[in-house]
């Protein structure tokens, strides 16, 4: 039995950030990092392929706010070379790659498409002046839907916002929330961006676009070993006799505050943060049955990852692309990356290759095993949409995340608020993006505040930020 110190269960951004902030502000107290794979950076990790091909898990982007400096700093002290690039996004339909906000660029859709939406909207928005429709305003009492409706009236819902949330999320959006609509995840904008109605008129008079970006905006990528390389340069800043990687948790004994690992292992420890999957983590106390019970509500949906390693030229409409959504139900993935677009490391440097990276969300309870019917389907809609013409496919890499989104699904909070009831109390907190079950606050640099935040918070008694009130630093 070792002696009593703060565990760090996952080894992911938020693990990372707790782990380098007692390491670096608190150097005299014991702690151990402690994580099940063998590689750190948790869903944010990379793998190669045997041909040279480099596929993250996930298609993660670096947007660093002002309120992060404590990030930035951390990614400034680890010496990484930064591939720079424009974050050109968008959205599949009607054949061709519209630009995001897919909800500013109606008048990119067929006019049968179009003018049904402007007419509507047109009317919403007259009727929402006059006060006989709802204003598009945020409620914690309002699902999804009703937040859709208010905010792009019916056509434009029913057309597009609700298929494209739908694939993705794989709720109804009348099951889901809208507290997290109008903070940020993985961009600079909300997750859910407003419309204005006479912008959207200009733009479809002048026939100019409105996306999410303009020709100054970049963002950083590493230039070799993707995203894993930020993860595995910030666990050799820590040293390694605190960092136990490819070791699991059989168990937890929350009354003597002792951890149990699968080789017999045992520690005593005065906190624990966690960043394990929360549902994970409860099931593991095991001699608190009443807190086991709480995770049968939380909701998430597993991530299918196949990538493809290309010979020869990306088709000229996406090159400098990085991602784009894909709504139509006949397409088996919601999501497609192009990992070359991101840093020419991610790819062999022997001649011309690109690389394609698919995402499919699956519901719980539904299969998210990787099969041959899958692998065929992926690759004949990538060929539809002209992704795939006659390069030849020479590598392929193959990824299931059982955790894929912590789901914003209605009633969250207020699951949340009861299992962190229970569990702090015990010592146990529990936080990062399933650890805390926030999709608004999931991106890495928030995960990695959390775990800043929550050991000052432990060690100092300093209120967290992120994680509690993301209002504030999104």
């Amino acid at each position: 039995m070792e002696r009593p110190l703060i565990i760090i269960a996952g080894a992911g951004p938020c693990g990372i950030g707790a782990a380098l902030t007692l390491r670096q502000e608190y150097p005299a107290t014991p702690f151990i990092l402690i994580d099940e794979r063998n590689q750190p950076g948790g869903n944010a990790a990379s793998a190669i392929t045997p041909e040279g091909f480099l596929f993250d898990y996930g298609g993660h982007v670096l947007f660093v706010h002002e309120k992060c400096a404590a990030f930035s700093d951390t990614l400034r002290s680890l010496d990484i070379a930064w591939h720079e690039s424009m974050p050109v996004r968008g959205v599949h339909m009607f054949g061709k790659l519209i630009p995001t906000p897919i909800q500013r660029h109606v008048h990119r859709f067929p006019a049968a498409h179009a003018l049904p939406i402007f007419s509507d909207l047109f009317l919403h928005r007259l009727g929402s002046r006059m006060g006989m429709v709802p204003r598009p305003v945020t409620d914690a009492s309002d699902n999804f839907q009703d937040h859709l409706h208010r905010s792009f009236g019916r056509e434009l819902t029913r057309r597009i916002m609700e298929p494209l949330n739908r694939k993705m999320w794989t709720l109804e959006p009348s099951e889901m929330s809208s507290e997290w609509v109008r903070q940020r995840s993985g961009s600079a904008l909300h997750n859910v961006p407003q419309v204005g109605f006479r912008r959207m008129l200009k733009h479809a008079i002048l026939g100019t676009d409105d996306p999410s970006w303009t020709p100054s905006d970049r963002v950083p990528y590493p230039r070799e070993g993707g995203m894993g390389t930020i993860w595995q340069r910030a666990v050799d800043r820590i040293g390694a006799q605190h960092v136990l990687l490819g070791r699991s948790i059989a168990a937890i004994e929350t009354g003597k505050r002792q951890l149990h690992l699968v080789d017999g292992t045992q520690f005593t420890y005065t906190a624990l943060v966690s960043s394990i999957p929360l549902d994970t983590l409860v099931e593991l106390c095991v001699d608190r049955p009443d807190v086991q019970r709480l995770a049968k509500r939380l909701r998430r949906s597993s991530a299918i990852l196949l990538g493809f390693g290309m010979r020869g030229v990306i088709p000229a409409r996406y090159r400098g692309v990085h991602s784009f959504q894909c709504p139509d139900a006949a397409l088996p993935f919601w999501r497609v990356t192009i990992p070359s677009n991101f840093s020419p490391g991610n790819v062999p440097s022997d001649g011309p290759h690109y690389s394609i990276l698919s995402e499919t969300s699956r519901a719980p309870g539904l299969a998210a095993d990787i099969d041959d019917r899958l692998r065929h389907d992926v690759l004949q809609g990538l060929r539809s949409i002209g992704l795939i013409e006659d390069q030849p496919v020479i590598s392929t890499f193959e990824k299931t995340l059982a955790h894929g989104y912590p789901l914003p699904f209605h009633g969250r909070d207020a699951a949340l608020a009861d299992i962190h009831a229970h569990l702090e109390p015990l010592g146990i907190f529990s936080r990062g993006r399933f650890g805390g079950w926030r999709y608004e606050v999931s991106n890495m640099d928030h995960a990695y505040l959390q775990g800043l935040e929550v050991v000052r918070r432990i060690m100092a008694g300093v209120p967290e930020t992120t994680y509690f009130s993301p209002e504030q630093i999104n």
